[in-house]
């Protein structure tokens, strides 16, 4: 599982990179339309940023994918983790729970035990 999240934070900063990366040219682009002299230029760095602007949402929507698949997992892997407790209607239950365990493993304890 560790190996699953390294893999996913590596996957997210790549996608941030790709953001900022995006983000400044596009703010390049949108200086070379302000001041550009040339018609040609301007034209083309319209262009450019509608390419660069296509570009930014797609990152951003596999990044939004990413976020909501991490908290998915992360709730998911969470609820498997609790689901392996069981719980108790009285504290007698519980007592009676942790008596019938140790008498069953009396000569098999866990490590904590």
């Amino acid at each position: 599982m560790n190996n699953y999240f390294k893999l996913e934070q590596e996957r997210s900063n790549y996608l941030l990179e790709q953001t900022l990366v995006l983000s400044t040219v596009k703010g390049y682009l949108k200086g070379t339309i302000k001041y550009g002299e040339s018609s040609e230029v301007v034209e083309f760095a319209t262009k450019l940023l509608g390419i660069v602007n296509e570009g930014l949402a797609a990152v951003e929507e596999s990044l939004n994918n990413w976020y909501k698949d991490q908290e998915s997992e992360v709730k998911t892997v969470a609820f498997e983790y609790l689901a392996q407790y069981a719980t108790f209607d009285t504290i007698a239950d519980m007592d009676k729970s942790v008596e019938d365990h140790m008498t069953l493993h009396y000569y098999d304890p866990t490590e904590s035990e």
